[in-house]
């Protein structure tokens, strides 16, 4: 459904003259990315609402996307894989806030930040073929993804050391960059395996 919305859409913009013939595969991807982005968004938001975790999930969902934006990572093939990876994904994030014991939280925040901080420093961001970098895209995207990266992790590591009122904050911020490593790891290997099979 999606798909085909996309593709009307795109051949109306074609029809009305607004984009170029060489551009539709540009904006079918863009557009179908835009509406997966929003039908996660509002299908995660609305299981925050139900499970009481509203302002965890608006924290998680804006830490997500700004940084998982630049690092960029596994995409599923299809929609219902989108939407059920990323609620999956989500659903173990909200858990393991929910059940971690608060004598264990300062420790698994600070040592979860420092070791997706190396692993994006190292990796990120991982093109999607669908999706490829243009100029010099990959250094930009590069350069932020670690400044992204490293701001989330400074805020743990302070939080965490001064502040028991926001360790919650912190806490959500080391789930976001598990959330982002796992799926950066997810892509490494799924496509390592499709170029050597």
């Amino acid at each position: 459904m999606i798909q085909r919305i996309s593709y009307k859409l795109t051949d109306f913009l074609l029809e009305k003259e607004i984009i170029r013939e060489e551009d539709r595969e540009i904006y079918i991807y863009g557009l179908l990315a835009m509406f997966s982005t929003v039908i996660n968004f509002i299908f995660v938001l609305t299981v925050g609402i139900i499970a009481g975790l509203l302002a965890e999930t608006l924290i998680y969902l804006f830490g997500f996307a700004l940084l998982r934006c630049y690092c960029g990572g596994y995409h599923a093939k299809t929609q219902l894989g989108c939407v059920l990876g990323f609620s999956a994904i989500y659903a173990v994030s909200m858990v393991v806030l929910r059940f971690m014991p608060a004598e264990y939280s300062r420790m698994f925040s600070m040592i979860s930040a420092g070791a997706c901080l190396v692993f994006i420093y190292i990796y990120a961001p991982i093109e999607h073929k669908n999706r490829t970098f243009q100029g010099d895209e990959y250094r930009k995207f590069r350069l932020v993804s670690r400044i992204i990266a490293l701001v989330y992790t400074i805020l743990i590591f302070s939080v965490s050391m001064f502040s028991n009122r926001l360790m919650i904050v912190a806490q959500i911020l080391s789930l976001v960059m598990l959330s982002v490593s796992f799926v950066l790891l997810l892509a490494l290997v799924l496509y390592e395996r499709s170029e050597s099979e």
